[in-house]
């Protein structure tokens, strides 16, 4: 898996810090000392139940929104089916992260092969959606699905090629995981490379649509100005806060960090539960860009009324209002 490290059953760690106190030294204070140090497991598996509910949160809304669709036989958004896909995955996913803490001899080598599985299709398809809302946000542009194309593909491969090359094994006392070194940083590298993409290019996309909105007459470009702020907050924003934890998790996972393979999990529990939150902060988001869709129909119905009476000629005011209908469609939303 890609960011998975070495992981070990609850009893196994509290037996782990018990052996190295006795190693370290035979005096009781040491081994009181040991004993009483922070564990962050209960926190982990704390912060993984909140994962948890929240990917079940998101099924629920994606069920509620279908079943109150009207027209039944519309076809589901891309989106929505990427943000069901996702949250199945990741109860799936955070599920098996709290069985790792319990793993046996006889389940440790297929229980460790799932979990890679699955955290890297938890991985990929985060990624995706990501890069989908870019696509989004460039009103389309179909140049953009090659270059999201090769960063999910290029992903996919890193990941087929860790379950392969990475294993767990059960070494007396617990089940460790044994993480290929080059797969593991290739995995999180075109992590990365999916964030830098879909930050950069959302930036971009949303520089070039404001001064096109801006260009619009009237009412109407400024509210539809005000719809791409939306859209530039939450794709911008999100790109951002996932390079960022994405970045701290390479610095976890490499040698500079001393922290033991405990902490390690409390800050994968801590990744898991901010993709899960900020991909369902999709829903809050949506109200917000309809929100700001209804104030620009609004204004265009208010400056179809005003043109009415200024433009002269009935072909010119057709040809005005098809002109300005055809940049309206450039701007709408993929919602």
């Amino acid at each position: 898996m890609s960011f998975l490290p070495s992981y070990q059953p609850l009893s196994s760690l509290k037996a782990l810090r018990l052996n190295r106190a006795f190693s370290n030294s035979s005096t009781g204070p040491a081994l009181q000392l040991q004993t009483h140090s922070f564990d962050p497991v209960p926190l982990t598996a704390f912060i993984l139940g909140f994962a948890l509910e929240n990917s079940f949160q998101g099924l629920i809304l994606f069920s509620v929104k279908t079943y109150n669709e009207k027209d039944k036989k519309k076809r589901l958004k891309a989106v929505l089916v990427l943000m069901a896909v996702f949250n199945v995955i990741s109860v799936i996913y955070n599920a098996l992260f709290l069985y790792s803490f319990y793993l046996d001899a006889e389940s440790c080598y297929l229980a460790d092969l799932l979990i890679d599985v699955v955290s890297h299709s938890y991985y990929v398809v985060f990624d995706l959606f990501m890069l989908y809302k870019t696509y989004a946000v460039s009103g389309f542009q179909t140049w953009f699905i090659p270059i999201a194309a090769i960063g999910v593909i290029h992903r996919a491969v890193w990941g087929v090629a860790d379950c392969i090359l990475s294993f767990g094994a059960w070494n007396g006392h617990s089940c460790a995981f044994s993480q290929n070194p080059v797969t593991g940083i290739g995995a999180s590298a075109a992590d990365i490379l999916c964030d830098s993409v879909s930050t950069v290019f959302s930036v971009w996309f949303c520089r070039l649509r404001m001064i096109e909105c801006f260009a619009l007459p009237g009412g109407v470009g400024q509210n539809v100005a005000k719809l791409f702020v939306i859209l530039a907050q939450e794709n911008i924003l999100r790109s951002i806060i996932v390079l960022i934890i994405n970045g701290i998790m390479i610095w976890v996972n490499s040698p500079s960090f001393h922290g033991n393979e405990s902490v390690v999990l409390l800050m994968y529990a801590i990744q898991s539960y901010v993709f899960s939150r900020l991909l369902n902060l999709e829903w809050l988001w949506m109200k917000e860009r309809t929100k700001a869709q209804l104030n620009r129909s609004q204004s265009h119905g208010q400056s179809n009324k005003s043109e009415t009476h200024i433009v002269q000629g009935g072909k010119d005011g057709q040809q005005h209002s098809s002109q300005q209908k055809s940049r309206e469609e450039k701007h709408r939303d993929e919602r």
